[in-house]
């Protein structure tokens, strides 16, 4: 899993294609979060439904939640 600290979003991998989107950014963490619990051990599998929000000012946000 490639580390973002100090990195810009749009040179990783995920970004070549995409925007740095404030949505986008929901979609890359969600699956980040996910991946990194599952290492941890976490049952990820029986998660039934996994929301990530960010938010871009006191009322503008995007979230991403599992299909």
């Amino acid at each position: 899993m490639q580390d973002v600290r100090g990195r810009l979003l749009n040179d990783l991998e995920f970004f070549r294609e995409r925007q740095p989107s404030v949505e986008n950014m929901a979609r890359f963490f969600h699956g980040r979060l996910l991946d990194a619990l599952n290492r941890h051990g976490f049952a990820v599998a029986r998660i039934v439904n996994a929301e990530l929000k960010i938010w871009e000012s006191p009322r503008a946000w995007a979230s991403y939640s599992t299909p």
